[in-house]
């Protein structure tokens, strides 16, 4: 039953908020980037009524108080910041985007712990990013595209493990893109 989103009241720059749909239950939870300056969110996730949301290189969590939204894993240990995004849940699990500045962007998990969040697998090994993309859902199993390097860019599989991370099928064979 709450509402949360980026807003500028002109005093704390562009900051997470939440409503209850009334002006007097409409606040700012909390002042990440402190002063007038914006924080760089993107894209928000809803894990069991915990908000899990990325800030720059970092992924953080709130339960819509001041002391309970906090950063669960710098992601990206580097003045470079690569933004987490496409966060999504799938079984009480927070799947997304992300960039460790070693590995390239590629598919990480967490369970909401800074030991539990991870890479899943380096898809596209090395520097170069796996260009994930088209994340959906079905019977538990994640279907997203992917490109390994090798097949070019493809249909891959997932149920949050590494032994089960798989490319689903070469539509276009070889190292074309399927998409």
């Amino acid at each position: 039953n709450t509402l949360y989103f980026m807003a500028n009241d002109g005093n704390t720059g562009t900051e997470l908020w939440k409503s209850d749909g009334t002006a007097a239950g409409t606040t700012i939870v909390r002042n990440i980037t402190s002063g007038s300056g914006s924080t760089g969110f993107n894209s928000f996730a809803d894990i069991n009524g915990t908000l899990y949301f990325g800030v720059k290189g970092d992924l953080w969590k709130s339960d819509g108080t001041y002391g309970g939204t906090v950063s669960v894993k710098d992601v990206n240990n580097s003045t470079n910041y690569d933004n987490l995004s496409a966060l999504f849940n799938n079984n009480g699990l927070v799947y997304f985007r992300g960039n460790n500045g070693i590995n390239g962007e590629e598919l990480w998990t967490s369970d909401g712990t800074t030991a539990g969040t991870n890479m899943l697998l380096d898809i596209n090994p090395g520097t170069s990013n796996s260009g994930l993309g088209g994340f959906f859902i079905m019977n538990n199993t994640i279907f997203f595209t992917a490109d390994n390097g090798i097949n070019g860019n493809e249909l891959w599989t997932t149920d949050g493990t590494v032994a089960n991370t798989q490319l689903f099928n070469d539509f276009n064979a070889g190292s074309a893109n399927s998409r």
